[in-house]
């Protein structure tokens, strides 16, 4: 079974054949796997590029994964406010002091 970043003979030819400009990516993964993993996130992107997407397309990627990362940047912002008891009157604060 392939964990994450380990590629197979069959997965390496099958990108190797649909996507030509990912070879220099794979062997990469391939020859340097101690110390170059692809996460689960980067493998899902490779699958992307497979289908070609348009410039438009990338772009609402961009966004949607944009958004993503800010919503879980915001949630774990206010979990650690939370659980430090900073309050939207110290944040105000704070950034009064920045402004000065």
């Amino acid at each position: 079974m392939n964990k994450p970043g380990n590629f197979s003979e069959k997965t390496y030819f099958c990108l190797e054949k649909k996507q030509p400009r990912f070879l220099t990516i794979i062997n990469m993964a391939r020859t340097n796997q101690a110390s170059t993993k692809l996460s689960p996130l980067q493998l899902e992107l490779l699958k992307i590029y497979s289908f070609q997407p348009t410039e438009e397309e990338l772009r609402e990627l961009k966004n949607l994964l944009a958004q993503f990362f800010a919503h879980r940047f915001a949630e774990k912002a206010a979990k650690a406010a939370k659980a430090n008891n900073i309050t939207d009157a110290d944040l105000d604060k704070w950034l009064e002091e920045d402004e000065q």
